[in-house]
């Protein structure tokens, strides 16, 4: 939930991307909110905890996950490949 791929990643069975936006913040596009107190519902809010509090993960193009291998909360610089468990990293 909450993830943000590129073109062309190539993303293993079982594998999970997920992460929590920062609910502080907020993006307008259009005078809409996307991200921010008036997007996520309290459901949604609950599911986030403090440490979660940076922005959704983004994968950049060319990316390989390997199967089983969970990114939460992760920058990924263009053409990496993930085979292990990564949290709250900026991968270059």
């Amino acid at each position: 939930m909450y993830s943000i791929l590129a073109e062309h990643c190539k993303v293993g069975r079982w594998s999970r991307i997920e992460g929590c936006p920062d609910i502080n913040s907020s993006l307008r596009v259009g005078g809409i909110t996307i991200f921010g107190t008036h997007a996520a519902s309290p459901r949604q809010r609950s599911s986030c905890t403090d440490t979660d509090s940076m922005a959704p993960p983004a994968i950049g193009s060319g990316v390989e996950v390997e199967p089983e291998v969970s990114v939460r909360n992760c920058i990924v610089l263009p053409h990496k490949g993930l085979s292990a468990n990564q949290a709250n990293e900026i991968i270059l």
